[in-house]
């Protein structure tokens, strides 16, 4: 039997001890911060040591770029929270402000990056903190490319998982794409890449001579964006929105702005799409990823089928589209693509009871996403 005085005394240290994890809690909240201009030095050494010192994190000019200019900052301050402990920083995260347009209705939402945390401070409340912090100021985040820590934390904090993103490879050279993908079996190894090369023209010749649909590689983008959102947005029930200033801040204003190819697909007189194209390396291997792209869905093969093809006349060994895309699939193979596997995640948090909403981004059917809505073609590219 066990005595009155044990069972209070034990109630007494259970209540002590949650109080003082609440209490302990409470005091690595208090600690993150939005970032201000006094805090740049302990930044810049944080950053110079955990995600190093060479890397766009540690950047001036990065950093101008994604809080600064940026046409959908939040007004209150950057999108950059800082946990400051004794004068130095031990963690970070950053979002990108962008519209997501959700049936006929457009909403302010963020993308959720750059979430690191000193080593020393990690399953210490930290990161769920800077999450916390930052999620107040947002109706609705998103996520891209989480890892598994990442995840982990995010789906303690209420996220909704909508699930994976697709990964589909056009071969062009088959022999090199074999060796990349570790498939020692793989078909290519019998096809010559002439022959591959080949049929992506011949496949792009025939899509234009029956659709009409020609590409225009541009230097940088006008206000032509304006009209392909237009035509080709309602097309999705949900997805990031792609006008003149967002494509342009996006791919022509930053940083990396002389890695991207750009092109303006065109029917006639009519300029009906656009994509942003990337070499890089994959597995060491030269690889065209594609960005981004926006067109009406009737010219949605056409249009594919010139990309994979100016990859080729490039040199690459082989296409991905990396993206979230329902009903793409059917397309993609018929030009040869193959889907590799899941890749990576995408999740949401809704900021508040909106049952309509939550319903609609739950739905993954209704999403098109592609690597440039985040900074998904930073964070995957090989060096």
């Amino acid at each position: 039997m066990v005595s009155s005085f044990a069972l209070t005394s034990s109630r007494a240290s259970e209540t002590s001890s949650d109080a003082l994890q609440v209490s302990y809690f409470d005091d690595v909240a208090r600690s993150v911060v939005r970032y201000e201009p006094i805090h740049k030095s302990a930044l810049r050494t944080f950053q110079r040591l955990y995600f190093g010192p060479a890397t766009r994190h540690s950047s001036d000019e990065f950093a101008d770029w994604l809080f600064e200019r940026n046409p959908h900052r939040d007004p209150d301050g950057p999108s950059l929270w800082l946990c400051i402990r004794d004068g130095v920083v031990v963690g970070q995260q950053a979002t990108i402000p962008v519209i997501l347009k959700v049936h006929n209705a457009e909403r302010r939402a963020a993308w959720l990056i750059d979430w690191m945390i000193h080593p020393q401070w990690r399953m210490r409340g930290v990161a769920l903190a800077l999450l916390s912090a930052s999620a107040e100021h947002h109706e609705l985040m998103l996520g891209l490319g989480l890892e598994d820590v990442a995840y982990k934390t995010v789906h303690r904090a209420g996220w909704t998982d909508v699930g994976r993103l697709s990964l589909f490879v056009r071969p062009l050279d088959a022999g090199a794409c074999a060796r990349a993908l570790n498939r020692s079996g793989f078909i290519g190894k019998l096809v010559p890449r002439a022959l591959l090369g080949g049929s992506a023209r011949v496949i792009r010749r025939v899509a234009a001579a029956i659709t009409g649909i020609t590409a225009e590689p541009i230097a940088a983008f006008d206000e032509r964006v304006d009209e392909i959102w237009d035509k080709a947005g309602g097309d999705h029930a949900v997805l990031v929105k792609r006008d003149y200033v967002s494509v342009r801040w996006r791919y022509d204003d930053g940083p990396f702005r002389g890695l991207y190819q750009r092109y303006y697909f065109k029917r006639g007189g009519e300029t009906v799409g656009y994509a942003v194209l990337r070499f890089a390396k994959w597995r060491g291997q030269p690889v065209g990823r594609v960005v981004d792209y926006l067109v009406e869905r009737r010219w949605a093969a056409p249009v594919l089928a010139t990309i994979i093809d100016e990859l080729n006349a490039k040199g690459a060994i082989a296409a991905l589209f990396e993206q979230w895309h329902p009903g793409s699939e059917r397309v993609l193979r018929l030009l040869g693509c193959m889907r590799t596997r899941p890749s990576h995640r995408f999740m949401f948090k809704l900021h508040g009871v909106d049952a309509p909403l939550a319903h609609a981004l739950a739905q993954a059917n209704s999403w098109f996403l592609m690597p440039g809505d985040s900074d998904f073609d930073n964070v995957l590219v090989e060096s």
